[in-house]
């Protein structure tokens, strides 16, 4: 789930219902987008992100069932939960809210307390198939970028930076509206001495960009033949975080970090900064 408030699409046909679900989940730190029918609840999935969608079933021009389908339909928006809530009882309306593709089906009128905890299970849910999705995703396309390393391989003519560049841009660059890659990273490498040149990434304007460092750290959390380890922080234990003297160098460039993910081994160590979201260890084992 994103740093920013989660965000609810309600779907109803009565302006008055939607006012009801506003009043109900906006003071719970919901963002709340409303939406008069099936087609302007596509249109919304489809202009911006959104975290849930609470679906009501009778309405014009496209009904609910319909609604959900089209959105199940859409690779992008397979794992989005949808709710139906509706005064529909009956068995087989149940069947075609399932065979629809919807998560859950809450009847009118319903109890706000279970609509609440409802909602809260979802987006953990969703929460942790897009942490495992994005992880997914990254692992292939870095297996990928090794294996076509490993064909052009030339030792005599091998520049490791320029292929460091390239790993570093698969971790960092961002697609249009993507925000849950790090905002920057900070990579130390071991010289011919063992000593260690700091290099600054940020990825802005569409480019990826490289920064050297002047960083009287010589050596990260493991030592010459220790076996390397991961670690990350989010912001409740950022101050007591092992590299604060690597944040407070990131510090002067993005200003506040949120959270920091970090490989350490004695030949390279690279830091990833404020991902769009809290980080995990399946951020830790990407990297």
């Amino acid at each position: 789930m994103n740093l920013n408030r989660p965000r609810i699409l309600c779907v109803d046909d009565e302006t008055a219902n939607l006012k009801i679900l506003e009043a109900f989940l906006a003071p719970r730190g919901y963002e709340v987008i409303k939406a008069g029918n099936g087609r302007e609840a596509l249109e919304k999935v489809n202009e911006q992100r959104m975290d849930l969608v609470l679906l009501d079933v009778m309405m014009p021009e496209m009904n609910g069932f319909k609604a959900c389908k089209k959105i199940k339909e859409d690779e992008k928006y397979r794992n989005l939960p949808v709710v139906m809530i509706t005064a529909l009882r009956s068995m087989e309306d149940r069947i075609k809210g399932i065979e629809a593709g919807a998560e859950d089906f809450i009847s009118k009128p319903f109890d706000r307390e279970e609509l609440l905890a409802r909602i809260k299970m979802l987006l953990r849910v969703k929460e942790l198939n897009d942490r495992l999705r994005f992880a997914y995703d990254n692992i292939n396309n870095l297996i990928f970028l090794g294996e076509e390393m490993i064909k052009t391989f030339d030792p005599l003519n091998f520049d490791l930076l320029s292929k460091i560049d390239a790993v570093v841009s698969q971790i960092i660059q961002k697609a249009e509206g993507e925000d849950e890659r790090p905002q920057a990273v900070i990579l130390g490498i071991s010289d011919e001495n063992n000593r260690r040149q700091w290099f600054q990434y940020n990825f802005t304007c569409g480019k990826v960009r490289r920064d050297q460092l002047e960083l009287n750290i010589h050596r990260c959390l493991v030592m010459p033949g220790d076996e390397p380890r991961t670690a990350f922080s989010n912001s409740v234990d950022i101050e007591t975080s092992a590299i604060r003297p690597i944040i407070r160098t990131a510090e002067a460039t993005v200003k506040t970090v949120s959270n920091v993910v970090s490989y350490h081994s004695s030949e390279i160590c690279i830091h990833a900064f404020n991902y769009g979201r809290e980080v995990t260890e399946y951020d830790a084992s990407v990297l």
